[in-house]
């Protein structure tokens, strides 16, 4: 995921689970925190971490699919007035736009597929794989015919 962050231009690709993320975050914006802060992991440890990150008034959008209830220090929120904001994903127009901006952007999809697999193998191959290491893949294919294909 770095090396793909990198690729697309990103300037300051830190690492999610360093413990001194908070502290680079905060060094790097001159103390003040990120103005903007995007959390697409989905768990609770990432949700605090994006709102400790957030500046007085920043923005923490929240993209990533929570599992369980996460509890958050809302005085601190409420304190430093920032904003927390939740976005659904995947809607329908949404595939139909991202498609488009694939088409034309010249980016390379298959630069995101980490692995192809076949439908009949979507759990052990897939989901399974998922959930024990999200980090491994940025998007896995299925192939809808018995075997995977190129893309």
């Amino acid at each position: 995921r770095q090396a793909l962050a990198r690729a697309y231009g990103a300037t300051l690709v830190l690492e999610p689970d360093d413990p001194r993320l908070h502290e680079q975050i905060r060094e790097r914006t001159s103390g003040v925190g990120a103005a903007l802060v995007l959390e697409a992991a989905g768990t609770p440890a990432s949700l605090r971490t994006a709102v400790a990150c957030a500046r007085k008034g920043g923005k923490i959008v929240l993209l990533g699919v929570m599992h369980e209830p996460v509890a958050l220090d809302y005085k601190a929120i409420l304190m430093e007035e920032k904003q927390i904001l939740g976005s659904i994903i995947y809607r329908p127009s949404d595939f139909t736009e991202a498609i488009m901006i694939l088409s034309r952007s010249g980016i390379d999809a298959r630069r995101h597929v980490t692995a192809e697999i076949p439908l009949d193998r979507i759990v052990s191959d897939g989901l399974e794989p998922l959930a024990r290491s999200k980090a491994d893949h940025i998007k896995i294919q299925v192939c809808l015919r018995g075997a995977a294909h190129g893309l």
